[in-house]
């Protein structure tokens, strides 16, 4: 599963911001399976949006502003799920919370809009896309999922030999003719 959070901050309201996220929700979904992607609105708090693949799509009026705590309750909670964050990168983050960004390894971020906050995204260490990569930004998100998915490589500690395997291997040195 991949999250899609959409900023609706108060700066998302201006110059053709919302045709614009619009258009990056419409071509998610398009990329997307109905049962692939969650779409989420992140204002005064993040709430679950459903995005009904035979509709077109309507976002929730922009009021306030964004509620940060939420956002990254939702990452830490989703730590295992890659997410792509859609915003123009202005919202303020306390020093605690720029850290935690900074942390959080699942995050993908896609920079909305020609006046977007591109030093601001930069600062969180996250990966920053321009809206026009959308594209790179999904298979990005995707490499984190299988990566996810992925178990690590076993280590030697983890790997145990019963003795009927020792013996077994013992035995056919006695018998090897490479000597």
């Amino acid at each position: 599963m991949i999250n899609i959070v959409i900023d609706r901050s108060g700066s998302m309201a201006e110059n053709g911001k919302p045709m614009l996220i619009l258009n990056l929700v419409r071509f998610v979904r398009q990329y997307f399976s109905s049962n692939e992607a969650q779409f989420y609105v992140l204002q005064n708090q993040l709430s679950q949006v459903y995005v009904d693949p035979e509709l077109d799509i309507e976002l929730p009026e922009i009021i306030g502003s964004t509620d940060m705590d939420s956002c990254i309750a939702f990452l830490i909670e989703r730590k295992t799920e890659p997410t792509i964050l859609l915003s123009d990168g202005f919202f303020e983050l306390t020093e605690s919370q720029k850290r935690v960004f900074k942390q959080q390894q699942n995050v993908v971020v896609v920079a909305v809009g020609a006046d977007a906050d591109l030093t601001g995204l930069d600062y969180l260490g996250l990966p920053v896309y321009p809206a026009q990569d959308i594209g790179v930004a999904i298979k990005h998100a995707r490499n984190i999922l299988n990566a996810l998915r992925i178990p690590p490589p076993l280590q030697r500690s983890d790997v145990q030999f019963s003795k009927s395997v020792l013996s077994v291997v013992h035995e056919q040195d006695e018998d090897d003719d490479w000597g």
